[in-house]
């Protein structure tokens, strides 16, 4: 899409502004990353949603603005979503792990189900494993193999992801590279326990009050601080609710003034931000 969009851009004189959702760790040399980003060093604005990209950018001639802004989130559809859609689990004795994302090599949920089974004979508990992807069929086969597959729900999609976060006691994220994470952003938001994966992409929006960080490469790391939030429940309340007076401030209304401002900039208008960013969020397109 950046390149047909951006060769659409130039061909017609429009300006155009290239959005990163990554970091140089996922692009190789494959024709396409470099197709990308020659076009990208001629985009009249960048934005990045972490450093991580922006620091990308920055090894590139000639571009002409560099921005970041955050992803955002719906804090105020998060604040109604209610465990009640879960019922029947509010009252189960075993604790619930939670993990959401693409079933890929890059999300690490190996390395999880493996770190499950080293505490599953020490505590009872109740893996959900939200999402699809390439790796669901051999990583429902690791299930079987190492003795969990009884404690792990595979959901797939599933349309009530903040009430189990809400519910849960541990949302755990091992990914290997991540641009700016939405779904750790939407856990601390719930005010869920977490443990992540010590890349910067997390340390850029958790730190040691917020989080526990592991190697995601380190199975047992992981089996310890899994195990720790479980039972440390006052401490690992702690964290999360640091983290989600944290995520307060990422509301999709101070996102959308920020790309207002951009916009306005790029077309040479001096006007303050005003109400045009809750048109963005309706649907109606008043800045073109």
């Amino acid at each position: 899409m950046d390149i047909m969009g951006g060769a659409a851009a130039l061909a017609t004189n429009t300006r155009w502004v290239l959005k990163e959702c990554s970091s140089a760790s996922l692009y190789d040399s494959a024709l396409r990353y470099s197709l990308r980003f020659s076009l990208g060093r001629r985009a009249d604005a960048i934005v990045s949603n972490s450093a991580g990209g922006d620091a990308y950018w920055h090894t590139a001639a000639r571009v002409q603005s560099l921005h970041v802004i955050s992803n955002a989130i719906p804090l105020e559809e998060i604040g109604k979503a209610r465990s009640g859609s879960i019922t029947r689990l509010a009252s189960a004795p075993e604790k619930i792990v939670l993990f959401a994302g693409r079933l890929d090599a890059n999300k690490n949920v190996e390395n999880l189900i493996i770190a499950l089974a080293r505490v599953a004979d020490e505590m009872a508990f109740i893996g959900f494993i939200c999402g699809d992807g390439p790796q669901r069929p051999s990583l429902e086969r690791l299930a079987r193999r190492v003795g969990v597959s009884h404690r792990l729900i595979f959901t797939g999609y599933v349309s009530n992801l903040w009430a189990l976060m809400i519910r849960a006691d541990v949302f755990a994220s091992l990914s290997r590279i991540e641009g700016c994470p939405n779904v750790v952003m939407e856990a601390m938001a719930c005010g869920c326990p977490l443990v992540v994966s010590d890349i910067a992409a997390h340390r850029e929006i958790l730190d040691d009050r917020t989080a526990c960080f592991v190697n995601p490469d380190e199975p047992g790391q992981v089996a310890d601080a899994i195990k720790t939030t479980l039972q440390s429940r006052a401490d690992a309340q702690a964290r999360a609710q640091a983290g989600r007076a944290k995520a307060a401030h990422w509301g999709i209304e101070d996102m959308a003034l920020l790309y207002e401002k951009l916009y306005l900039n790029l077309l040479g208008t001096r006007d303050t931000p005003t109400s045009h960013a809750c048109n963005l969020l309706t649907g109606e397109r008043n800045l073109h």
